[in-house]
């Protein structure tokens, strides 16, 4: 199959110039969406999740690598030059309140895309924002007030409807249920989930939460400090995980029982008190950034950045799985 997105070892400096080499937001990621696939990206806050996102969406500057969509090298094209693309790919934000303009009417907000490109009239595009409102779940009376007279949820809903306006191939979802309490959380990923499935959509769905990101994904890849670290199925991966980063995530989330939810604190805690004494890994440095962290490091860890490898389903980056690194912990 042929991908939708190609992202080909990118990476973004932030802070570059001729004198200072700058800090690595992202290092040498590589990823794939295909057409009507759902993409996880995982990972801590600052690992480069959001940069990418922005790089697809030509909001950050790649400093080098590849980006194509849907056949088209959109690497070096900044946002208001993708008129091309602009229809095809769709963002959803992170916070419902500030991503949607508090002086117009939602009908404003949503008829505007329509209009402003004269792919509809008038009278077409409001029979349009109709239909997209109900496939949403709000109220066609919806259509005439302003943001400030919805929930966060009901604005998120509003914030996909506008997404799907254009009728587009890929959404970027960065981290969409992230500002929402629990319940409400549930009911936008479905929604999300039946989007999907009704409109053929494809996803890349940034998130920080791996049972989150597992109920609407079909593949995951975990970053730390810019890197992959892993990918893989998502509902393999968080049962299964290979390296000992995803491990620490999966056990981070949280569980509805008290007592094991207290009992996975304190193993965390053990494991993260067991990693050895290494120096700290600088910044885009020949090493594996999570050394410092890691329970299984070893001095190979600090001194060389892991290759990644196929394990099954999975790729993975970590010296454990490669038997000419000299880790004495080598696993299958």
């Amino acid at each position: 199959m042929t991908a939708l997105l190609e992202v080909e070892n990118l990476s973004v400096h932030y802070g570059r110039s001729r004198r200072r080499p700058g800090h690595a937001a992202v290092d040498g990621v590589s990823l794939t969406v295909g057409p009507g696939e759902a993409v996880g990206l995982v990972g801590e806050s600052g690992s480069g999740k959001t940069t990418i996102g922005r790089a697809i969406l030509g909001l950050a500057a790649p400093t080098g690598g590849s980006l194509h969509f849907d056949g088209a090298d959109v690497t070096d094209v900044p946002a208001e030059k993708r008129a091309g693309q602009a229809a095809d790919l769709q963002v959803i934000f992170q916070d419902p309140y500030g991503s949607l303009n508090p002086s117009r009417t939602i009908r404003q907000i949503l008829t505007e895309p329509l209009t402003a490109r004269g792919a509809l009239t008038r009278e077409a595009a409001n029979q349009r924002v109709g239909r997209l409102l109900h496939q949403v779940g709000l109220p066609a009376d919806a259509l005439d007030r302003y943001p400030a007279a919805f929930s966060g949820g009901q604005r998120q809903r509003i914030a996909i409807a506008r997404a799907l306006t254009s009728e587009p191939k890929l959404v970027i979802c960065d981290e969409p249920v992230s500002a929402l309490d629990v319940s409400t959380q549930a009911q936008v990923l479905n929604l999300l989930a039946d989007l999907r499935s009704e409109l053929g959509l494809a996803y890349l769905f940034i998130g920080h939460n791996l049972a989150v990101v597992r109920n609407v994904c079909d593949r995951v890849v975990v970053l730390y400090e810019g890197r992959v670290m892993e990918s893989g199925p998502a509902a393999e991966l968080i049962v299964t995980p290979l390296h000992p980063y995803t491990r620490a995530l999966v056990a981070a989330a949280p569980v509805a029982d008290v007592a094991a939810q207290r009992l996975r604190r304190e193993a965390r805690r053990a494991t993260l008190a067991a990693a050895p004494d290494l120096s700290e890994p600088v910044a885009g440095s020949s090493s594996c950034p999570f050394a410092s962290r890691c329970p299984d490091a070893e001095t190979v860890c600090g001194l060389r950045r892991p290759r990644v490898f196929t394990v099954g389903a999975f790729t993975v980056a970590c010296h454990m799985y490669d038997r000419d690194s000299g880790h004495t912990q080598i696993r299958d």
